[in-house]
């Protein structure tokens, strides 16, 4: 689709109260339901992003295309007339960057658990079972060239580097949850004992006044060692209690 575009609809609309959703880039893995000869109960109409068996959704196998929303009540013309129908921005990116880990030839799995996958035709989030983003990481490897500096050791190979694309975000929401383990070992790396895992409120705790329908990247940026053991950044802001209740 393309934006500012005028679009004629192929069947006519009869004159009255018509009611239009919009859903950008609905194709696999998202879907819509029900559909019942052609014709689309409002009410039950449900937004679903396709969740395999098992509830894991790999970033390496399954990139979430952007997804935008529309929703316009309109009366239509006897001559008709065109219908204005603004659009929000479902998706978002979530980048997760960890230093200060001694780095190791192991396997790490980071995954935002979730239950945001299934939404109304109000865009309101509908019952949907809990399911994980996941992505698979591994410490990089120092170029050949660089074995013998420090300061590209540090640059190049600690760091632990995971890239999502989930869908809405909200304030008010108890979910989603970030979790980084070494898959090799089993050992939980985050979250720890007196630090939140809970995503929204680690975004709140940064920039309390956050706007979820505004904003749809974060960076977040998780430091280990020092004082505290554990620093986090939302967006180049440090993550403080002092902005939001945070709880383990």
């Amino acid at each position: 689709p393309v934006f500012d575009k005028i679009y004629s609809p192929d069947k006519e609309l009869v004159p009255g109260k018509h009611h239009f959703v919009v859903w950008f880039n609905l194709f696999a893995p998202y879907s819509y339901t029900p559909v019942v000869e052609n014709q689309y109960i409002l009410g039950e109409m449900l937004f679903n992003l396709d969740v395999p068996v098992p509830p894991i959704v790999e970033h390496s196998m399954t990139r979430l295309p952007v997804s935008l929303y529309g929703y316009r009540e309109e009366s239509i013309a006897l001559n008709g007339n065109t219908v204005v129908i603004p659009v929000v921005q479902n998706s978002n990116k979530i980048n997760v960057n960890v230093y200060g880990l001694t780095p190791t030839q192991d396997e790490y799995r980071f995954s935002i658990q979730d239950n945001n996958g299934t939404y109304t035709c109000y865009n309101v989030f509908a019952t949907c079972g809990t399911f994980e983003y996941v992505e698979w990481v591994t410490f990089p490897q120092m170029s050949p060239n660089k074995q013998n500096v420090s300061s590209a050791v540090s640059e190049e190979t600690s760091l632990l580097s995971a890239s999502f694309n989930v869908l809405k975000l909200a304030a008010d929401r108890p979910n989603p949850e970030l979790i980084i383990s070494n898959n090799s070992t089993g050992e939980q790396l985050f979250p720890r004992e007196g630090y939140t895992n809970n995503l929204i409120q680690m975004i709140l705790a940064a920039d309390a006044k956050n706007d979820f329908d505004k904003t749809h990247v974060y960076n977040i940026d998780i430091t280990f060692g020092g004082n505290p053991d554990i620093t986090i950044k939302v967006n180049g802001w440090n993550a403080s209690e002092s902005n939001v209740e945070i709880v383990p």
